[in-house]
């Protein structure tokens, strides 16, 4: 199984239940730099650094970058809505689902106009009524756009969804440091998995087909050069709604065209942590390992 860098990927949507529940030994470690957005005006690089827990300095650097208060104040507005949802929707994960009016039921009215802004309107129209500035939109946008070909103001509301996803996690839309990497995490998925001597770990496998049945469905997939077939009560699949349209043969004849977009994105496998580019953190003498950390909570 290949190995991670330490810094590969940080965690969220990830209940602390399922961790006490199979027993797995993860630690995460907060982030001081909760963003940085940096942005090219008439040749000169401006940038917007917010930090995990420092209004002050926060404040200071919406005024750099915008030139007053406005966005700042607006930003956490719009934070504090989208916490508040968050605070409701976050411990439903591990529960029965419920329906669409009985969750809106579950907030205060304050709770229940954030509700209305960013679960029943475009997120575009919130994002435009609280914020001015372009790089600051471009970055709250960012959680509703990740791995999608969708717009702000999108009738479907898709960035909506995909953004809600993003900014729940925990309770407080928190992302962490998992110590020793994704790596660590999948090491002990699979020592907890292989612990009940019930599980079966193949790496490498293409599949081929799913066939979805009332009490059990089967996986075609090759492995080693072999065809083989599983079958199982649950089926999970992580892929597009297309490639799993694709697998099960199109059986609800409603695969929609594919789509492509224009974003991508670049994943590297560092030796040793970046050093952020900013002056804001060189002036503020905020501290920067070089070498791999064994312990992530003094990152900045």
């Amino acid at each position: 199984m290949q190995k991670l860098s330490v810094y590969s990927y940080l965690v969220s949507l990830f209940p602390e239940k399922i961790v006490s529940d199979l027993g797995l030994d993860l630690r995460l470690r907060s982030r001081r730099t909760a963003s940085w957005t940096p942005s090219l005006e008439n040749g000169k690089m401006r940038e917007l650094l917010i930090r995990n827990g420092a209004s002050n300095g926060n404040r200071e650097a919406f005024v750099e970058l915008t030139g007053d208060e406005r966005d700042y104040r607006g930003f956490f507005e719009f934070q504090e809505m989208q916490e508040r949802l968050a605070a409701v929707i976050w411990p439903s994960l591990t529960s029965p689902l419920v329906t669409r009016e009985e969750m809106r039921s579950r907030l205060d009215r304050e709770g229940d106009r954030a509700w209305q802004a960013l679960v029943e309107e475009p997120l575009g129209d919130v994002i435009e009524r609280l914020i001015s500035s372009d790089p600051v939109r471009g970055l709250v946008f960012t959680d509703g756009k990740i791995g999608l070909s969708t717009y702000p103001h999108d009738p479907s509301l898709l960035q909506n969804r995909c953004f809600h996803y993003h900014v729940i996690g925990r309770g407080t839309g928190e992302w962490r440091v998992p110590v020793g990497g994704m790596g660590a995490l999948v090491d002990e998925l699979v020592r907890v998995a292989g612990a009940t001597g019930r599980v079966t770990i193949a790496t490498g496998a293409k599949v081929c087909s799913v066939s979805p049945g009332k009490k059990q469905s089967s996986v075609g997939f090759e492995l080693d050069g072999q065809e083989l077939e599983v079958d199982a009560r649950f089926v999970l699949c992580n892929a597009s709604a297309q490639v799993l349209e694709k697998l099960t043969g199109g059986r609800n004849g409603s695969a929609a065209a594919l789509i492509e977009g224009a974003g991508f994105k670049v994943n590297m496998v560092l030796e040793r942590l970046p050093q952020l580019r900013s002056y804001r953190s060189v002036r503020g003498n905020l501290s920067y390992r070089r070498r791999l950390p064994a312990d992530v909570d003094q990152l900045s």
